[in-house]
C-alpha cells in the first residue's frame, strides 16, 4: 500500500512540474532547444531531479541514457565511468540509439531480478 502511495505522490510532483513549466514559462522549449547543455538546463527547471533530467531529455528526443539504479549497477559491474559511457559504447557497436540501449538494459533488469548476481558471479570466473 506504501509503494502505491508513493507512486502517486511522485506522479503529483511531475505533474507539478508540467503545469507550472506551461503556467509560467510558455518559451522553456526554445529555451531548451537552444540551450548549449540541454540536461544541465533541464535540471535546472523546477522540481526536476539528477535522474529526472535524464528521463525527461530522453522522453524529448535527446539521445542520452536514464542513470537509474539497475544501469548504474551494470555500468558498475562492467567497469564503466558511467552509464553513459557504457550505453554510448553499446550504441557504437549496435547502431542503435543510446536512448534504445537503455531501455533495452533496463528493461532486462527488471525481467531478471538475479542480474546482479548473475553477471558478477560470471565476471568471477
Amino acid at each position: 500500500m506504501e509503494r502505491e502511495y508513493l507512486g502517486k505522490k511522485q506522479f503529483i510532483h511531475r505533474l507539478k512540474s508540467v503545469v507550472f513549466l506551461l503556467i509560467s514559462d510558455k518559451q522553456w522549449f526554445e529555451k531548451l532547444q537552444h540551450s548549449p547543455c540541454k540536461i544541465i538546463y533541464l535540471g535546472s527547471l523546477p522540481f526536476i531531479g539528477d535522474i529526472t533530467k535524464y528521463h525527461l531529455a530522453r522522453n524529448l528526443g535527446i539521445d542520452v541514457a536514464k542513470p537509474d539504479r539497475h544501469l548504474t549497477r551494470l555500468a558498475k559491474i562492467f567497469h564503466y565511468d558511467d552509464v553513459q559511457e557504457m550505453c554510448k559504447y553499446l550504441s557504437d557497436k549496435t547502431g542503435d540509439r543510446i536512448g534504445t540501449v537503455d531501455v533495452v538494459l533496463w528493461r532486462y533488469c527488471t525481467l531478471v531480478p538475479s542480474y546482479f548476481e548473475c553477471w558478477t558471479r560470471r565476471l568471477l570466473l
